[in-house]
């Protein structure tokens, strides 16, 4: 059986101990690649041997010692590639989007927003906090289907268990017990049974289009208004 792999995101505070071990990993395992790449944190410590990487929900991620490892983008300066043996720079392999470089306040002497840009500012995060409790209710309303549903399943499997109870009771085999359950059940019992088929059926449209026309857009827009609203944080100075 092949082994899950796990991925860890990493605190900053425990990024110089992990730097340490990372690079006591690469050098491991530095044979076994021509090409890697070198992870420059921002607070100074360097990450050389990694293999390859990819960003996930704002973190880097790369393999290493057999599992998986994840570094907030916020915490990165720059990635390099590099030939291991030669150890000559190619060319930077990732640095921070703009909008990543531009989160910081301004510095002694430059003047920051006015108050007219403040305002702006203002207006355009409670515009973004607005629309993201919009999204949080969608989410809560998916949420709520799927709470439903299997509420209905339980439902259905407590009708279905009191059936073939009775049906093994009164001397049917289990298999036929599971097959004729229904026979066993009140008037009131079958109308139970197939409104709760009904509203099985329902509530499986109902999620089956959240999970395909709704979910994937708001994750999508949820994702970059949290990245503006962030944007936005910084320009007002956290």
């Amino acid at each position: 059986m092949t082994p899950m792999k796990r991925s860890l995101s990493i605190p900053s505070v425990f990024l110089p101990v992990l730097s340490v071990f990372l690079f006591s990993m690469a050098f491991l395992f530095a044979a076994q690649a021509h090409a890697a790449y070198r992870i420059y944190l921002k607070n100074g410590s360097v990450i050389s041997g990694v293999g390859s990487y990819a960003r996930s929900d704002g973190n880097i991620e790369f393999s290493i010692g057999g599992g998986t490892v994840g570094i907030p983008v916020k915490d990165i300066a720059k990635i390099e590639k590099y030939e291991e043996e030669g150890g000559t720079v190619e060319a930077p392999a990732y640095a921070p989007p703009a909008k990543e470089k531009n989160k910081t306040t301004p510095q002694a002497g430059q003047p920051g927003p006015s108050s007219g840009q403040k305002k702006a500012i203002r207006d355009r995060l409670a515009g973004i906090n607005r629309r993201l409790e919009k999204i949080k209710e969608k989410e809560a309303e998916y949420q709520k289907l799927k709470d439903q549903y299997q509420e209905v399943m339980l439902r259905i499997q407590n009708l279905f268990n009191q059936g073939r109870q009775r049906a093994i009771a009164a001397g049917e085999s289990p298999l036929t017990a599971n097959q004729q359950y229904l026979q066993f059940l009140t008037p009131e019992e079958h109308q139970m049974v197939q409104a709760n088929f009904l509203e099985k059926q329902d509530l499986e449209e109902k999620i089956k289009d959240m999970e395909t026309n709704v979910l994937p857009r708001l994750k999508e827009e949820k994702q970059r208004l949290l990245d503006e609203k962030q944007q936005a944080e910084a320009q007002l100075g956290g």
